[in-house]
């Protein structure tokens, strides 16, 4: 029997409550993580950058079936989900960990479970992560990584890869440097962010690269 799809909460269904205001709260620091959680970020990006659409995006980050997971055993210990979202301010955007009773982390949390309302607590469902892409016999070229950059990915991150701005507020985020993820993050993983380039990238037209390019371009950025 295929797996069932799930389909979390419509955007205009959140409740006037005070649970309500606090899934609100959480999806403005999840969009804009920097401008709401400043004291805790340590680079230029937003969680909203690596789980796509408010982390409702099949084969992009689904927020709402990694809730369904939790507690699970992760890097050598079993962590809740309030553990896992600390280790990603951690290891994705270069800061530290909202304490636990820090109003970002349970707004964080309120949010993410709501968007997971119905989904039954363990399920696999599609759509989990970013689809594996198997590495090509080649091997990755940096080279040609630069060039796919230059010609699918600079026009919205930049030349120098520091991303874009309009009116000040940054709408592109930068995708090397310091003020992008570290080595710490998963997409510090060439699998991993070859897996979400293909998925997710170019923006315009998502899994328009090859297996072949989507490695090219991780080893680029990587580099």
């Amino acid at each position: 029997m295929a797996p069932r799809a799930f389909v979390p909460p419509r955007r205009d269904a959140i409740p006037p409550t005070f649970f309500g205001d606090a899934v609100l709260r959480g999806r403005a620091i999840f969009d804009h993580t920097g401008r709401y959680a400043r004291p805790f970020v340590g680079n230029a990006l937003s969680c909203g950058d690596c789980h796509l659409g408010e982390g409702r995006e099949a084969d992009a980050g689904l927020l709402w079936a990694a809730a369904a997971l939790f507690p699970r055993f992760y890097r050598g210990h079993m962590a809740t989900l309030a553990v896992r979202i600390q280790a990603a301010f951690v290891q994705s955007e270069n800061g530290r960990a909202p304490p636990p009773d820090s109003v970002v982390l349970t707004d964080l949390l309120a949010y993410v479970h709501w968007i997971s309302r119905g989904e039954a607590i363990g399920a696999r469902t599609p759509g989990r992560g970013y689809p594996p892409v198997a590495a090509p016999a080649r091997g990755p070229d940096i080279g040609r990584g630069a060039m796919l950059y230059a010609q699918q990915c600079a026009v919205c991150h930049g030349g120098q890869g520091q991303g874009r701005q309009y009116n000040a507020r940054l709408i592109f985020p930068p995708v090397w440097g310091p003020r992008s993820f570290g080595q710490r993050a998963s997409l510090a993983q060439k699998a991993v962010l070859a897996a979400f380039l293909r998925s997710t990238m170019p923006y315009a037209d998502p899994g328009s690269l090859t297996a072949g390019a989507a490695y090219d371009l991780a080893a680029f950025l990587d580099a």
